[in-house]
């Protein structure tokens, strides 16, 4: 998770209204992301061992909460241990490239580990989330993998007086 915010935080610095991982909210994301972790999923390039671009993804446990009806009895942890065999769709919920690296091949190639990742498993479906309507090289490459933007979302500001 270090290099995780390392790379994030570094990533995202000049985007509006950044505020940078802590290490109180890397523990307490550490803890959250235990649910779903999933080793192979969690991904870092590097490049002459300096960490230069980091993705986590994440199974879409939704669908097995679904099947347990939201409980665990009396029935339930029999779906959760089954969880890898249920579930068919992920979500990207990181792909971040230090600034120095993000017009490279970096980006590119953990879209590649993706592909051969999921090819392997039962994951036929993804989703990617957040990613700035300015960020034409990740809406290009999103599009080249026949994906679509389905929602926008933006923040106006204005000054009341």
């Amino acid at each position: 998770m270090d290099r995780f915010a390392e790379v994030y935080n570094s990533a995202w610095s000049e985007n509006w209204g950044f505020s940078p991982y802590s290490k109180k909210d890397l523990d307490y994301y550490a803890q959250e992301l235990q649910l779903v972790f999933d080793a192979p999923w969690f991904m870092v390039a590097e490049k002459d061992g300096e960490t230069v671009a980091v993705a986590i993804t994440v199974p879409d446990i939704n669908q097995v909460l679904r099947k347990m009806n939201g409980r665990l009895l009396p029935f339930g942890w029999w779906h959760f241990l089954r969880r890898r065999k249920i579930i068919d769709r992920c979500r990207v919920v990181f792909l971040s490239v230090k600034p120095e690296y993000q017009h490279t091949s970096m980006a590119a190639a953990l879209y590649v580990e993706h592909f051969d990742l999921a090819s392997a498993t039962p994951i036929k479906w993804g989703e990617m989330g957040w990613i700035l309507e300015t960020n034409r090289a990740m809406n290009r490459g999103m599009e080249a993998m026949n994906g679509r933007k389905v929602k926008t979302y933006r923040v106006f500001q204005r000054t009341l007086g």
